[in-house]
């Protein structure tokens, strides 16, 4: 479940669905102003230098957050995604050095653009399932989601081949809150959010995380498949 994700393409195409230039540029103005001020927000959060890798990865990262937030407007309203709407699967790939040369972009083109790793994006409209309203703490199929997307960065995902990220949105239980609960808020990038779940029934695609770490679910896969029939050792040269 992955497509690829070319920011200015999406924009342009959402921006082409208003009619007249005015709301086109309000459109490409307010997509913009998202996009900064989600990257701030991140980057304030790191107090060391910040990598040249890292700070592409987060740009790239903070459009496609754009992207699924618009999405949630449409879904809050109830509204079917229209057809001139594109509509991405929730494993986002970065653009390849394929795509820039086809579309003849080779303006900013660096060694770093290969360096941009897929994102998993963690959201309800993605997973509808019936069970993501059940409360990890009070387990009452309680959870509002409408309390946003995760104030934190994106999570470091252990891949096959490659490395990944994650970033989630973040639900609300209620009564727990009414009760004084602490903890009311729940990412769906925190293994609180999971921790009552086994593996396979957590929906397809999803990372496993714990506290420390988050694994792709194919490396996963393979783990479990050759863990009972080699060594640590062999199996660390076998992923290689």
């Amino acid at each position: 479940m992955s497509s690829v994700f070319e920011p200015e393409v999406v924009k342009a195409v959402l921006k082409n669905r208003f009619k007249s230039l005015d709301s086109q540029r309000k459109f490409a103005k307010e997509w913009d102003e998202r996009v900064v001020k989600r990257f701030n927000s991140w980057t304030s959060q790191i107090k060391a230098d910040l990598a040249p890798w890292y700070e592409l990865q987060l740009k790239w990262a903070a459009n496609v957050v754009t992207y699924c937030t618009y999405c949630t407007y449409l879904i809050e309203e109830a509204l079917p995604l229209p057809v001139n709407f594109p509509v991405f699967e929730p494993r986002f790939l970065p653009p390849t050095y394929s795509h820039y040369m086809k579309r003849g972009a080779y303006n900013g083109l660096t060694p770093l653009t290969g360096c941009l790793q897929p994102l998993h994006i963690l959201h309800p409209w993605y997973y509808p399932a019936q069970d993501l309203m059940r409360c990890p703490q009070c387990r009452g199929e309680t959870l509002q989601w409408n309390k946003g997307w995760t104030g934190g960065l994106p999570r470091h995902v252990h891949g096959h081949g490659r490395e990944e990220w994650a970033y989630g949105y973040q639900a609300r239980c209620k009564p727990c809150q009414d009760q004084g609960e602490k903890s009311h808020c729940f990412a769906m990038t925190s293994p609180v959010f999971w921790q009552h779940r086994e593996h396979w029934q957590i929906p397809a695609g999803i990372p496993l995380f714990s506290q420390r770490t988050a694994f792709a679910r194919q490396l996963v896969d393979i783990i479990i498949e050759f863990c009972p029939k080699s060594t640590s050792g062999g199996l660390e040269e076998h992923i290689k």
